[in-house]
């Protein structure tokens, strides 16, 4: 009976059951063929590798940009809105300080105290384009402060030709001294230190008639009085004949300076052979104000209330 048993365990064990490895193993003997080889994964060509990677960058680099063009637009947008804002709060600070200030525009016949040192500082300041109170010497002051009242009376005293001054200019320095001809350097008027007086000369010890200077002719456009800044801004256009001695004459041409009055070059008209006296400027005027430069004369407020001369530019 033991035999029996060890004979049916021997066939089991002959009788193991056979793995698919094997039996492929034992098939691939049997038909000679050869031992199947382990798989390898099919490795990825290098160009393709690269590809991807530029595909990649350029994706991300495209992203980037997009991202940036994004941000800047953004930020441009708000820095224009920032200055647009900017600008607009400075008009609105500009309207709010002309609404503080009382400003008064005035007409030409509001001018008439005006219009003798008006006349006076443009024959003054020769062919300078920015001439200012600075820049008067103490003969000039003293000449402008000269009414027709005290020429036609012949004699006025230093307090008289003081408040003129003061109307003319507010507190200017000066001082009293014979008043001299412009044109052969002779007293003009004396002047008398112990009585504080002045008295015309003989108009024969100058031999020569009027003063000269440029033959012009000054055109009102507006004016302004700023009371609150204690300003006063009168705008001209001014027309030029040639220069004129103490005779008078007509003038060859036109001009828009008296630079070029003076020097004679520069006419409105392109020939000088014309005959233009003054009683024509109006109408050269008329013909060539468009061309004309602008001319500001200011006067400043002092503590007497007067709107004194400070400076005249030409634009």
């Amino acid at each position: 009976m033991e035999e029996e048993e060890k004979v049916v365990e021997e066939v089991k064990e002959e009788k193991k059951p056979v793995t698919s490895e094997e039996f492929n193993k034992q098939v691939r003997e049997e038909n000679g063929l050869p031992e199947k080889q382990p798989s390898v994964p099919e490795k990825t060509k290098p160009i393709t590798v690269v590809m991807v990677i530029v595909f990649i960058v350029a994706f991300v680099a495209g992203i980037a940009l997009i991202v940036g063009s994004v941000v800047i637009a953004v930020k441009t947008a708000k820095e224009n809105e920032q200055q647009e804002k900017s600008k607009q709060e400075e008009k609105d600070k500009e309207k709010e300080k002309e609404k503080e200030h009382d400003i008064e525009k005035l007409k030409e016949e509001d001018l008439k105290d005006y219009e003798n040192i008006i006349e006076y500082i443009e024959r003054a300041r020769g062919t300078k384009k920015t001439f200012s109170s600075k820049d008067l010497t103490n003969q000039q002051i003293l000449m402008s402060a000269m009414t027709e009242e005290m020429y036609d009376k012949g004699y006025f005293t230093s307090k008289e030709l003081k408040e003129q001054i003061n109307k003319n200019f507010g507190n200017i320095d000066y001082k009293d001294e014979q008043i001299m001809c412009e044109i052969c350097g002779k007293p003009f008027f004396k002047y008398s230190a112990e009585e504080k007086l002045y008295e015309g000369a003989p108009s024969t010890e100058h031999g020569h008639g009027g003063l000269g200077g440029f033959a012009h002719k000054i055109y009102f456009l507006e004016a302004e009085k700023d009371k609150t800044a204690g300003t006063l801004t009168v705008k001209v256009k001014i027309i030029y004949g040639e220069m004129m001695d103490d005779i008078a004459h007509p003038s060859k041409n036109v001009y828009k300076t008296a630079e070029d009055a003076q020097n004679e070059k520069n006419g409105l008209y392109e020939t000088s052979d014309k005959e233009i006296n003054s009683s024509d400027f109006d109408k050269e005027y008329e013909k060539f104000k468009d061309e004309l430069p602008i001319t500001t004369f200011t006067f400043e407020r002092d503590e007497s209330g007067y709107y004194g001369f400070r400076k005249v530019e030409t634009k």
